[in-house]
């Protein structure tokens, strides 16, 4: 999506400018397209780097290239249509093919976020609807069906009679603490130490089934996740089921973790979970109806994980293991960069974009050389494009320095600014030393490579220095 808009638009400035263009003219009629065109590049890069679900990402950025694919389709078209009725290709401007394709992307970039949120809502309902069901089904089972049953003994001068009346007067209180999990609907989402939470899982297991040996075997260091704050009743539900289920005595829960997800098991040595039920817990569908002699555990528990946005597994290999995976998190923050740092990223970019385009119009006046990369050496592309560059590369600086592996060593004011002028010297001998002139040459400007000067260096070196700190004024700032 990223590429679909940075080519596009650099044709569409390439071919539509003029060199007699005056810049009132410009701003009317090109630089609205300059600034659309850009401006679905960086939306494809906060995309890319942002917290959002793989799902939301791919509905976006498949119905993008549809609305590519399909404007593209109705120019060849009318096109091919033109040249079998006139017998000769048309001469439209140049810039109409691009023009109409840009048009064509970001009109299906807006369907596609229409569609993933409209594909959230449905999400959310078919979760609140299956709520529903399995209350209803699980009040209709386990405390009407109960209740009739205990009415029947209550009658009856039977020595099995008073266990019996305890035994479903157990199930229905059960029932309604199911019922009560079905019924809330005001869980946020929270972090949570999945090691802690097996631990106390493990824990209050062995209260109740002391002849059980449950057992728990967990990362070295706590794995955080983002989840619901009743994920604790996930893992009860998987040992419940394990000790119920199990043909021996032992029930194995482990926690772990990988780059993007924590994950909790929970295996035991019984015959097996049948097919049915795995089926069901792998699609995350409904069944049609449930069978009381199974319990309502791993319904409510594939409800859920749904619910925390995690996904179930099954395996059944000498016993079941059920596993539950979930988004991990870094500084309260699930994989990705946050929306308020992303905010941030483009504020601060901005500023240190602006503060390096001052530094080169002061010294060499070289902005409008940027522009001349997009077809145009005009000061409004090159400043434009300037600051478009500068996003682009403020977003990927945020990215690497929220990731995992590089936040443990970035951590102070002094360490990001300091990261932050190695990655504006970086760019300075990659992106401005190397690529820069490389791409000059393709269009037919003369360029040496490399083209490392002492102003470069040092306004790119300028530029990483104020768009760390302006980022870590932003967090200092909000605390």
């Amino acid at each position: 999506m990223a590429a679909v808009g940075f080519l596009l638009t650099r044709y569409v400035v390439a071919s539509s400018l003029r060199t007699d263009i005056d810049i009132e003219a410009f701003l009317v009629a090109e630089a609205p397209m300059l600034v659309v065109g850009l401006g679905l590049s960086v939306a494809g890069v906060v995309l890319t780097v942002g917290p959002q679900r793989p799902a939301y990402v791919r509905t976006i950025v498949g119905w993008c290239l549809a609305g590519v694919a399909g404007t593209g389709l109705v120019v060849g078209l009318t096109v091919a249509g033109n040249v079998l009725t006139a017998g000769s290709m048309p001469g439209p401007r140049a810039s109409f093919v691009p023009r109409v394709l840009l048009g064509g992307a970001v009109g299906g970039t807006l369907t596609g976020v229409y569609a993933a949120r409209a594909a959230v809502q449905r999400r959310s309902l078919a979760d609140r609807t299956d709520r529903l069901t399995v209350l209803n089904r699980l009040l209709r089972h386990e405390v009407l069906n109960k209740l009739t049953v205990i009415r029947g003994y209550a009658d009856l001068e039977h020595p099995d009679s008073a266990e019996r009346v305890r035994r479903n007067t157990d199930r229905i209180e059960s029932a309604i603490d199911h019922a009560g999990v079905l019924a809330r609907d005001d869980r946020a989402a929270t972090t949570l130490d999945l090691t802690e939470m097996a631990a106390r899982a493990v824990e209050a297991a062995d209260g109740r089934y002391p002849e059980t040996d449950v057992t728990l075997d967990s990362a070295t260091e706590p794995v955080t996740v983002w989840g619901s704050d009743q994920l604790d009743i996930v893992l009860a539900h998987l040992i419940d089921n394990a000790v119920e289920h199990g043909e021996g005595e032992s029930v194995r829960v482990t926690v772990g973790a990988d780059e993007t997800s924590g994950w909790v098991s929970v295996a035991d040595d019984g015959p097996g979970l049948p097919a049915e039920q795995q089926a069901a817990l792998r699609s995350g569908t409904l069944p049609t109806f449930d069978d009381p002699a199974t319990g309502f555990g791993l319904t409510i528990t594939r409800l859920l994980v749904d619910e925390a946005e995690g996904e179930l597994s099954t395996s059944v290999d000498d016993g079941t293991t059920v596993s539950a995976s979930f988004r991990r998190v870094y500084d309260d923050t699930p994989d990705g960069v946050s929306r308020d740092h992303l905010a941030a990223a483009g504020a601060a970019s901005l500023v240190a974009g602006a503060a390096m385009g001052l530094v080169y119009s002061a010294t060499t006046g070289s902005i409008p050389v940027i522009g001349a990369l997009y077809g145009a050496e005009n000061a409004v592309v090159g400043w434009t494009t300037h600051q478009f560059h500068s996003v682009v590369f403020g977003l990927g600086f945020v990215a690497a320095v929220s990731h995992p592996r590089f936040r443990g060593a970035i951590s102070g004011t002094g360490a990001c600014v300091a990261a932050g002028v190695a990655y504006g010297l970086l760019l300075a001998a990659l992106a401005a030393g190397v690529v820069m002139p490389l791409w000059l040459q393709a269009i037919g400007i003369p360029a040496t490579v490399p083209n490392v000067s002492a102003v470069g260096v040092a306004s790119h070196a300028l530029w990483g220095a104020v768009l760390s700190a302006t980022f870590e004024a932003w967090q200092y700032w909000r605390g």
